[in-house]
């Protein structure tokens, strides 16, 4: 039945979807997070495609007859379903993970950013101080 099919799909979507966060999710518990960009279009693209099939399995649903809903469908489409929901779980607590990571970064490099100002502030203060109140004129010479 075509919307079996079509829920197959939608999970190899999904699967793969998984499997992006994955290989992801390898790189960055090594603190590499060079690809997020990349990470992020390939999810969205992946998105877009499981939208599709959203919409293609609902209108297959809605020109289904009432005979052809039967128990053995049913029970097919639950199982699909059942599957779908694990890869959902799956691609969260991976999410989870990466999630933090990508905090953690940022966190640093707020951190690394603010010393960097306050060292630059300090070494300021120094320079606009130390002429003027020490009464020397600064040598030019080197």
């Amino acid at each position: 039945m075509e919307v079996l099919a079509l829920l197959r799909s939608k999970n190899k979507c999904l699967t793969r979807f998984l499997e992006a966060s994955q290989d992801f999710w390898i790189h960055a518990q090594k603190g590499d997070l060079s690809g997020l960009d990349a990470f992020y279009l390939k999810r969205e693209s992946i998105l877009k495609g499981i939208d599709l099939y959203e919409r293609k399995i609902n209108e297959t649903l809605a020109k289904m007859s009432a005979s052809q809903n039967t128990a053995q469908l049913r029970d097919e489409v639950r199982k699909l379903l059942d599957h779908w929901k694990f890869l959902v779980h799956s691609v969260a607590n991976i999410d989870a993970k990466i999630i933090e990571k990508v905090a953690e970064a940022k966190d640093r490099a707020f951190k690394h950013l603010h010393e960097n100002k306050k060292s630059q502030e300090t070494l300021n203060r120094f320079k606009s101080a130390w002429v003027p109140s020490s009464g020397e004129s600064l040598d030019e010479k080197l």
